[in-house]
């Protein structure tokens, strides 16, 4: 009885070969058969200079870097039909098809290489959209009159910062704020170019002449900051964000009852 997965191979299988074909249909781009073709090019390259063997030496550290990003290929296109099982099976189909003999230790080093490159890109699409979400989720509020706050939390990341503080900047303009108040405790492994971005919102509230406040700054971020050379001597930075906001509340001319926590109007 066969395996049934001997179909996919071979559909795999034809996929790369008519990668080389040059007759494809313009438009019919297969990215992940691309990555195996390349791959197996690579492969019949090595043959020719010596015994591959279980390709698990450090001559052979391209070769696995290049089945990792089949792997990560795969994941990227969700192609439905090559696993990492299927791709390494064609590519040892390929490979014999072009007179290199594999070892069953070298297949199964090059499905490790393709499995570990396709977990990694799975990781780092959920990552990429835990980001997304903890950016999309960031408020920025009107706390008083001319005064604003934003608070991040999660696991952000520099681009999606860098956003925000655009839209901070939008909002201090139409607000005509002269207050700022970032609140960060909530910030989940902070890396320098993340500490930059979020530390870069206080020259973009002074080119709108208003300050910024930054609380609940830990040593995490103030070690990225560090690394990436931001200046923290120059910032205004509370432990709490009932600290900054009452600094702030204050340079925009108001002041907090403790009692009632409520804002007012300093005579």
């Amino acid at each position: 009885m066969s395996d049934p997965a001997d179909s996919l191979v071979a559909a795999f299988a034809r996929r790369v070969r008519a990668v080389a074909d040059a007759g494809a249909a313009p438009g019919s781009f297969d990215p992940v058969a691309t990555a195996a073709s390349a791959l197996l090019a690579r492969l019949e390259e090595e043959a020719r200079c010596g015994p591959t063997g279980r390709l698990d030496g450090p001559e052979h550290a391209e070769l696995l870097s290049m089945a990792a990003g089949l792997g990560r290929q795969i994941a990227r296109e969700r192609d439905a039909v090559a696993t990492a099982l299927v791709a390494a099976r064609a590519i040892d189909v390929g490979a014999r098809e072009r007179g290199v003999a594999l070892e069953s230790g070298a297949v199964e080093t090059l499905r490790t290489a393709i499995v570990e490159g396709y977990a990694a890109a799975l990781e780092e699409g959920a990552s990429q959209l835990a980001a997304e979400a903890a950016a999309q989720a960031v408020a920025i509020v009107r706390t008083a009159p001319r005064v604003v706050s934003t608070f991040l939390w999660g696991p952000q990341r520099a681009e999606q910062v860098a956003g925000i503080v655009d839209r901070l900047g939008r909002t201090l303009l139409s607000e005509q704020a002269v207050a700022l108040v970032v609140d960060v405790r909530g910030l989940v492994d902070p890396d320098p170019p993340l500490a930059a971005e979020i530390f870069s919102a206080d020259s973009t509230a002074r080119m709108l002449g208003a300050r910024t406040w930054f609380s609940g700054v830990e040593e995490p971020l103030r070690a990225a900051a560090r690394a990436a050379r931001v200046p923290l001597e120059e910032l205004a930075i509370r432990s709490a964000y009932e600290s900054a906001l009452r600094d702030a509340l204050e340079a925009a001319g108001w002041r907090l009852v403790p009692r009632r926590w409520r804002w007012l109007r300093m005579r």
